[in-house]
């Protein structure tokens, strides 16, 4: 894996022969970022179509030193580029929660970020609003990445990438009334939303080392809210394919389990033909903040 430096290597990297650099105007950007992946990718403005796509892992978790972000830049052919009409830069990071707008308090914001998290003192602390829950979206991103990705995209738009998954997943089940339990497996932690209908059941994250580990948990938010494994469905995305020791086990105990497809109102270069369709389940559910 070709490496940019101590702290990331590229991991993917997928550009279409359509792809025109030297015209960036005409080209959509997003990029997610957390604490073990930096991705983005690009779409045609007016076709709403996919074409190039860059992911690297963070080895070392560092957001203290520039270095890597410079070094990240310098080597992508999508992130080095300026002149994107628009910017969309969803996040990952842990801290945040979601407030029901009946109890949120903008002038508290931090305060009720604090009572669940515990974010560093020079955080940007962001807001989202989630209207399909009528909710609030606190969430902080380290300011490193605030900073840099602010000077490189002057009209970067920041969202938290709970707010994507949330809206895109009710948006798009929003005539399916049983429960959907949605698994987005990351390197070291796991993603659980559960919705019904036009509702939200569940959102939050767990960490995990081994794959009994991710599934005692899946099995612990439906001992929670008293679904039958029997009878859930359940869709698996993000860094897993039915070969992996996680799918396979959870096949014991779940029946209805497969896995997700990336969202069907763009289309996809062939060159993404590669890439299976639940990988970069973060990068691609953004496109509801950009509509």
């Amino acid at each position: 894996m070709p490496e940019t430096g101590n702290t990331i290597a590229l991991k993917r990297r997928i550009i279409d022969t359509a792809f025109q650099e030297e015209i960036p105007e005409r080209y959509d950007l997003f990029i997610f970022a957390n604490q073990e992946e930096i991705s983005c990718t690009v779409a045609e403005r007016s076709e709403k179509k996919f074409l190039a796509l860059e992911s690297w892992d963070i080895v070392n978790e560092d957001y203290t030193d520039a270095g890597f972000l410079r070094d990240l830049r310098s080597e992508s052919r999508l992130l080095s580029l300026k002149g994107y009409p628009r910017v969309v830069c969803c996040t990952g990071f842990h801290n945040a929660t979601l407030v029901p707008n009946p109890l949120f308090e903008a002038g508290t914001a931090a305060d009720q970020l604090n009572f669940a998290n515990q974010p560093k003192s020079d955080d940007q602390i962001l807001i989202d609003q989630l209207h399909q829950i009528e909710a609030s979206n606190i969430y902080t991103v380290p300011s490193l990445i605030y900073r840099n990705f602010s000077d490189w995209f002057h009209l970067a738009e920041f969202h938290h990438t709970s707010t994507a998954l949330i809206e895109y997943l009710l948006t798009v089940n929003k005539n399916t009334k049983e429960e959907l339990l949605t698994v987005n497996v990351h390197r070291s932690f796991v993603e659980i939303i559960v919705t019904r209908w036009r509702e939200l059941l569940l959102y939050n994250h767990f960490k995990y080392d081994t794959p009994e580990e991710l599934i005692y948990y899946l099995l612990f938010v439906c001992e929670q809210l008293h679904l039958n494994p029997d009878h859930i469905n359940v869709q698996f995305a993000g860094e897993i394919n039915e070969s992996d020791s996680a799918f396979q086990l959870s096949s014991k105990y779940i029946r209805n389990a497969g896995m997700a497809v990336r969202p069907e109102s763009y289309s996809y270069s062939d060159s993404f033909s590669e890439l299976s369709k639940q990988v970069h389940f973060n990068l691609f559910s953004q496109i509801i903040c950009a509509s």
